[in-house]
């Protein structure tokens, strides 16, 4: 038998919600990108530079909303080691795709780009 912190049904609840609340970080972030007529693939040319709606608290809501899930899915099944490999995701996906797109967006958007750096944090 497995020994957990919360009620199965806080649990679960609060999983869901956590869960939902990354969904809709993605989705919001997927619709700037729309309303900015760019592109939301990494690999395309981006056009404008999207710093509206989830783009105003964080540089990367598409990442974040991953994580969140993640951490949904980590109270959901009372399980520290998806919340412990969420963390070694967040480290990877820094240091191996985040980087890489502000190089990508630095040339491209020059000061504009380095004013929003300074204003808005990486993840949160």
């Amino acid at each position: 038998m497995q020994w957990s912190a919360l009620p199965w049904g806080v649990q679960l609840v609060l999983g869901l919600l956590i869960i939902l609340a990354g969904v809709l970080t993605i989705h919001s972030s997927i619709r700037e990108f729309e309303a900015g007529n760019t592109t939301y693939d990494p690999y395309n040319v981006s056009t404008e530079l999207v710093t509206s709606g989830a783009y105003q608290y964080s540089r990367n809501p598409d990442y974040l909303g991953l994580a969140v899930i993640q951490c949904g899915i980590a109270v959901l099944l009372d399980n520290v080691w998806i919340a412990i490999a969420g963390f070694i995701a967040g480290t990877v996906t820094t240091v191996f795709a985040i980087r890489l797109e502000e190089r990508k967006l630095t040339a491209p958007f020059g000061k504009s780009y380095t004013d929003y750096r300074k204003r808005v944090r990486r993840w949160v």
